[in-house]
């Protein structure tokens, strides 16, 4: 299951949570408390592509 990052848009707490692909996400801050303040925010992946074949110089043509 992912991993999301939500943000309070009222005390700024960012927070983890992990939830399946088809669960709705949480609507209030575990902080503050309040209610309908988190919205998901774009976080940096863990995701590296290694090894041949994943990088643009892999595929070029070479041209004499």
């Amino acid at each position: 299951m992912p991993v999301y990052e939500f943000k309070c848009r009222s005390c700024g707490q960012v927070s983890e949570v992990l939830l399946s692909m088809t669960a709705s996400h949480p609507k209030n801050c575990p902080n503050c408390k309040k209610e309908n303040t988190l919205e998901k925010i774009i976080s940096s992946s863990s995701f590296v592509l290694k090894g041949t074949g994943w990088y643009e110089t892999d595929f070029k043509k070479k041209t004499t």
